[in-house]
């Protein structure tokens, strides 16, 4: 029973950020191997040891899903099982707390970002900030104009020859 944590050491990353290195020079990801039926905190100190966390970082990462969710670990009882918020054979990244006020959302991933890995997890977190506003248009009732919708369009038109279609 294991799951993997694809990471770079906060050294190496605090460096990936500064540097004007070429990507073949940047440090490349690494996986560590963690057993998910042990208690969320055993499990966290392990993660802080092994990456090398201190600080005020050691005390705020998170751990996050290849699908950019988030897990909230720290909010649980550190004798919690793993197994009740990790999944077996999986893969995780760690997230770093986000101190830019105006992304508050956006997940920082504690990776190489020249990788594939850091470039697939923002393309999925765009994916998922765009989508959400979407489903807010499609609750809409069938009077309401679509935000899309210019009076006397093609839009417009069409949706009023739904709309009598269906009084009929």
């Amino acid at each position: 029973m294991f799951c993997t944590i694809i990471y770079i050491c906060f050294d190496e990353f605090q460096c990936n950020e500064l540097s004007n290195e070429t990507p073949d020079d940047k440090p490349e990801n690494k996986n560590l191997l963690i057993n998910p039926d042990c208690p969320i905190g055993l499990i966290r100190d392990y993660i802080t040891n092994n990456l090398r966390l201190s600080g005020e970082i050691a005390e705020n990462y998170e751990l996050c899903s290849l699908k950019a969710t988030l897990l909230d670990t720290r909010q649980c009882s550190p004798t919690t099982c793993g197994l009740d918020i990790l999944t077996n054979k999986e893969t995780y990244y760690i997230a770093l707390p986000n101190e830019n006020p105006e992304n508050s959302k956006l997940i920082i991933p504690l990776l190489n970002q020249c990788s594939s890995e850091f470039l697939e997890f923002l393309s999925i977190q765009r994916r998922k900030s765009s989508s959400k506003p979407r489903k807010k248009f499609s609750k809409m009732s069938k009077t309401q104009s679509t935000p899309f919708s210019i009076p006397g369009s093609s839009l417009t038109t069409l949706q009023k020859n739904k709309e009598s279609k269906n009084l009929e």
